[in-house]
């Protein structure tokens, strides 16, 4: 009978069957890499030793640290506020500006901020066609890049044909940085992007991650994959407003305070005290206090040369 129990056939697990779809480079999730000993790096130095070198020199090590919090809510007030079109660099999240440029990106993943963020725009413009063939899927492949139906131009790259190294890669960029499943053809982008990171070419991860949201903003389901920075992002907004607040107010109590008497402070006193409580922009503009607030000298009193003036009333 077909419903018959044969104890001695053997029964696939879930984990095997991730391992087997992924011919064996089944990555684990962040949030399990602590309650599993080694977890993917020590795998990666045994077997790739050049792969971790090369994460490394990007300073892409936060792929390996657990994902922070993350607040659904932020999440969807962030993306109903975002306007990519109307070039601003400022999102407003309950009523606190979150900055969100290339620089600040780099900064709460702790990546280098000094990489050119147009490398990846110059290969999608004109890749190296054989160099990323060699690359991606060895110095003996003739695999040829698919063109688009309509247009005369490479779409995507057969994954079949890539090397080991080459498909971890894709799979530590598609579970970390931009997400994505099809594993069928890779997409141009994806394709110039694996390529400059086994290259010794350097990538802006910023620039990178601030395009991946921007094109995550317009699929509904792949706007949690940013949740945790979007989140922190937030954070580190309210966090910087509140310090610039609280700035503001000590520097203004210890200018009175040397102002007691009716004394003006000295040179040596400000100077202590703008680097007791350094201000940002926000801050002196708070305050009032810049080039730009600077009143010119006018006391309605006519001088000679007010007098010799053909249109004076005087």
């Amino acid at each position: 009978m077909s419903g018959t129990y044969r104890p001695s056939k053997e029964v696939a697990t879930s984990s095997q069957r991730k391992r087997v779809r992924s011919r064996g480079m089944y990555l684990p999730h962040p949030q399990y890499q602590r309650a599993k000993p080694g977890g993917s790096r020590d795998s990666l130095a045994w077997e790739f030793p050049q792969l971790l070198r090369r994460i490394r020199e990007q300073h892409m090590d936060f792929i390996f640290a657990e994902r922070g919090e993350c607040n659904l809510h932020m999440v969807r007030e962030f993306y109903a506020s975002w306007a990519p079109d109307t070039r601003s660099h400022f999102v407003t999240v309950r009523g606190v500006n979150v900055t969100i440029t290339p620089a600040v990106l780099n900064d709460i993943v702790r990546t280098s901020p000094n990489a050119k963020p147009l490398v990846l725009t110059e290969l999608n413009i004109r890749p190296p066609y054989r160099a990323i063939r060699h690359t991606l899927c060895g110095p003996q492949s003739m695999v040829q890049l698919t063109k688009h139906s309509g247009k005369q131009y490479h779409q995507s790259l057969p994954y079949a044909h890539f090397l080991r190294e080459a498909r971890i890669w894709l799979k530590i960029m598609m579970h970390y940085l931009i997400s994505g499943l099809h594993y069928t053809n890779i997409n141009r982008d994806m394709v110039c992007l694996v390529y400059a990171l086994m290259t010794a070419a350097e990538v802006n991860i910023g620039a990178m991650l601030k395009t991946a949201m921007r094109k995550a903003r317009v699929h509904k389901g792949r706007r949690s994959a940013f949740g945790g920075l979007i989140t922190k992002l937030c954070h580190v907004a309210e966090r910087n407003r509140r310090d610039e607040l609280i700035m503001a107010r000590m520097y203004g109590l210890e200018i009175l305070r040397h102002q007691n008497g009716c004394l003006a402070s000295t040179d040596v006193q400000l100077g202590d005290v703008e680097r007791r409580y350094p201000l940002n922009a926000h801050a002196k503009a708070l305050l009032g206090i810049g080039l730009e607030f600077h009143e010119p000298v006018d006391d309605d009193i006519p001088t000679d040369e007010d007098r010799q003036r053909t249109g004076s009333d005087v």
